[in-house]
């Protein structure tokens, strides 16, 4: 179990979600896409860093009293963290990655306050509270805490009536968290039908320990005799026959308090040729979901497929059909509806130059890792690592797990950037991760709705 050290918030659990398929770790190449939001947010794509500026002499501050004593880790560094319960923190001789597409705020501060972040800026013009506790980051770097758009952690979960089973929270959640997953989407679980998604919830709220904000979409909704009934079972609602099964079951998970809504179009699933959903149940689905305020993403696995729930109102796509490099059209036709995708080259094979072209048409390209449980831990960073092996920059790859990801989720207006006003999901690292991604892999401090947790 983790010990929490300072600024101490109670944790709140936000929703908004979707649905997903069961996963297994392969090799670099995949493709995944996310969903969109109802309201307006820019895709612009950040232009990479490619130069380090040198810092000035870093602005010396009193230590926090009452600390405890850490080493950050990889660098040897020992910096004193505040107490617990502090709920006022300053966050000092820190390079701010703020993830709003702007440069890096060299010799930066970041003031948090009971789980909020109140100012942000250099050294030079960013005031240091008297009563705040400072945490000096002995020149490492923070940025925004990552969000995978694609997970199914719930499959791992156990729940005993309203209360999480503590080893399998700790190894599948906590873990997670404590290597920088401060959110993710979980798309297709055994958790999200009616009789538990509440209790879940609640348990959520009463653990004991942190955990990562949780988006949630329930069970899929697919083809009734698809063969992704038969594959993935424990995350299939009934399979719907009629348009008017379709949108009734959309509404019975809306009513059971999902996030979002996670639809499978697939017709060879693992080259068995099956029944998906076609263009009115597809159509059926979406209308009745938005007249709810509710998002849908869709699975798909061919360049018709992804055509089909574009063409019926889908908001975004899980895996982008990318065993062969996708059309122009195609492109833009994802980038013009605002439809997140997210990538999943960990799990499923595709084209790595699609990854470029999709970023230069101006598709929000969102980190997703398609994995389970305590395998999330270090499923982000390797698929960034694997983003940026495919074309990206580290700053593409950094928006896409912060900025990007949480616009997929529904949160941009929570978390994703540091920015005043937004709930503080924070790391801190010891190297610059402008400079190499898998810096990611060594997070020293993850700081979650104000709280440091070691």
């Amino acid at each position: 179990m983790k010990r929490i050290i300072a600024c101490g918030v109670a944790l709140l659990v936000m929703s908004t979600a979707c649905g997903g398929e069961a996963t297994t770790e392969t090799t670099r190449a995949t493709s995944t896409t996310a969903q969109p939001v109802t309201t307006a947010a820019s895709a612009t794509t950040a232009e990479p860093i490619t130069t380090t500026t040198t810092p000035p002499s870093p602005t010396t501050y009193p230590p926090a009293t009452s600390a405890v004593t850490t080493t950050l880790a990889g660098a040897g560094a020992t910096i004193a963290l505040p107490e617990a319960g502090t709920t006022h923190l300053v966050i000092v001789n820190v390079t701010i990655i703020t993830a709003t597409g702007d440069d890096p705020i060299v010799d930066g501060v970041v003031v948090v306050e009971d789980g909020r972040i109140t100012a942000v800026g250099p050294s030079s013009r960013t005031d240091v509270p008297d009563d705040a506790a400072v945490f000096d980051a002995d020149g490492g770097y923070v940025m925004p805490g990552l969000i995978d758009t694609h997970t199914h952690l719930l499959n791992e979960i156990v729940l005993n009536g309203t209360e999480l089973d503590g080893l399998r929270a700790g190894i599948h959640l906590e873990t997670p968290l404590s290597t920088g997953l401060t959110t993710f989407r979980d798309v297709g679980s055994d958790y999200g039908d009616g009789s538990s998604l509440a209790d879940l919830r609640t348990a959520w709220d009463n653990h004991d320990e942190l955990l990562p904000t949780l988006v949630v979409a329930g069970p899929l909704i697919t083809r009734g005799g698809s063969e992704f009934t038969r594959q993935f079972a424990t995350q299939a609602a009934t399979g719907v026959e009629t348009p008017d099964q379709a949108a009734a079951v959309t509404d019975m998970l809306i009513d059971n308090g999902v996030d979002q809504i996670k639809i499978v179009i697939d017709e060879n699933l693992r080259g068995i040729e099956t029944v998906s959903l076609d263009a009115d149940h597809v159509a059926a689905i979406t209308t009745a979901a938005h007249a709810r305020g509710i998002w849908v993403t869709a699975h798909v696995s061919t360049e018709s497929e992804a055509w089909l729930a574009l063409d019926n109102g889908v908001d975004g796509l899980a895996h982008w059909p990318g065993s062969e490099p996708l059309s122009d059209e195609l492109i833009d036709a994802i980038a013009a509806a605002g439809a997140p995708v997210a990538t999943t080259f960990e799990v499923i094979p595709a084209a790595h130059g699609d990854l470029r072209r999709m970023l230069d048409a101006g598709v929000r390209v969102v980190l997703g890792t398609d994995a389970p449980g305590a395998a999330s831990a270090v499923a982000a960073w390797r698929e960034l690592d694997a983003m940026v092996f495919a074309g990206a920059s580290p700053m593409e790859a950094i928006l896409a797990s912060t900025r990007d990801a949480a616009y997929a989720v529904g949160l941009l207006d929570e978390i994703g950037t540091i920015e005043v006003g937004k709930t503080a999901d924070l790391l801190v690292l010891t190297a610059d991760p402008l400079a190499d991604v898998t810096a990611l892999s060594d997070v020293a401090v993850v700081i979650k709705h104000g709280v440091i947790v070691e």
